[in-house]
């Protein structure tokens, strides 16, 4: 029984902390863009345009991957 409430606690810890990450992921996706469109100038923007895609791709892919997996385990 012990071990049934551990276990419980657990995965509620454990989807809590994805839950966060996929937050984090997401509310620094939405910093980027501000910066990208009102601070960081033009030609450095040319730069960085290969890291800023990978960024982006990175990112979106943990959001999609938790709204996947939630909707998985949800079943």
């Amino acid at each position: 029984m012990s071990e049934e409430n551990n276990n419980n606690g657990n995965n509620k810890l454990r989807w809590k902390n994805r839950r966060r990450m996929a937050w984090t992921a997401l509310i620094s996706m939405i910093i980027t863009t501000i910066l990208i469109l009102f601070v960081i100038p033009e030609p450095r923007l040319a730069l960085l345009s290969d890291v800023i895609t990978w960024f982006y791709f990175s990112m979106a892919s943990i959001i999609g991957a938790y709204m996947g997996f939630t909707t998985w385990a949800s079943k």
